[in-house]
């Protein structure tokens, strides 16, 4: 069985992207080689947990306690990101929360209330959706995947865009993305950072939450 990700199964990929031959690589690609291994790591059954509510940092707790409806991202079943999000923070948050999902139209999305066991596979792209009934909800708090993320808050998505759309549609939202600790930089080149790319307020990691608003190392 495959090592845990906490273990070290990863090992030295946000290293290798810190030499100076790979940070010169353009965006594109370094984006591609980052899908590449989250393909690789999810193949080879590596799974991405987040903290035990045990040790939660009553800073994100503090957090949760502002926002009573969550935006959650589901994906699709191969990809190599956070399963069940919403149990998670559940079984964390102090209060009741209404969660939302996103639910995808021509350019961008919606985030429409439901739970996790409401959602249906859409398509052409197979991700796990809200259904056409579900009500567009707003939430005021919604937590973003990363392939690469940087302790400043920049972001690289699976390049679609759609998350970057929506933040800058609706920009009072806190966004926290959410990013193994193997795949976050401390500094993305400049190279990798564009006009509408939407920066983060806080980062969640299998380890730790960083406020990047108040620019703090919140250790969870």
């Amino acid at each position: 069985m495959a090592a845990s990700l906490r273990e070290g199964a990863i090992g030295s990929f946000s290293t290798s992207l810190k030499t100076e031959a790979v940070a010169r690589l353009g965006r594109e690609d370094a984006r591609r080689l980052a899908k590449a291994e989250h393909a690789r790591l999810h193949s080879a059954g590596e799974t991405f947990t987040l903290p035990s509510p045990s040790t939660i940092s009553p800073d994100f707790s503090q957090l949760l306690s502002e926002h009573s409806t969550v935006g959650i991202y589901a994906g699709r079943a191969s990809w190599f990101e956070v399963e069940q999000i919403e149990t998670w923070l559940r079984s964390v948050a102090p209060t009741v929360l209404t969660t939302t999902f996103p639910r995808s139209n021509p350019d961008s999305f919606d985030f429409c209330a439901a739970a996790f066991t409401e959602l249906v596979v859409s398509k052409p792209f197979g991700l796990y959706e809200p259904s056409a009934s579900a009500a567009i909800a707003e939430p005021s708090l919604i937590f973003v995947p990363c392939t690469l993320a940087d302790h400043s808050g920049h972001r690289m998505g699976r390049g679609k865009g759609h998350f970057d759309r929506y933040l800058a549609r609706h920009p009072g939202i806190f966004a926290v993305g959410v990013c193994h600790e193997d795949f976050l930089l401390e500094q993305f080149p400049a190279t990798w950072t564009e006009p509408h790319d939407q920066d983060m307020s806080a980062l969640l990691t299998n380890t730790r939450f960083l406020n990047i608003l108040n620019k703090g190392d919140r250790k969870l």
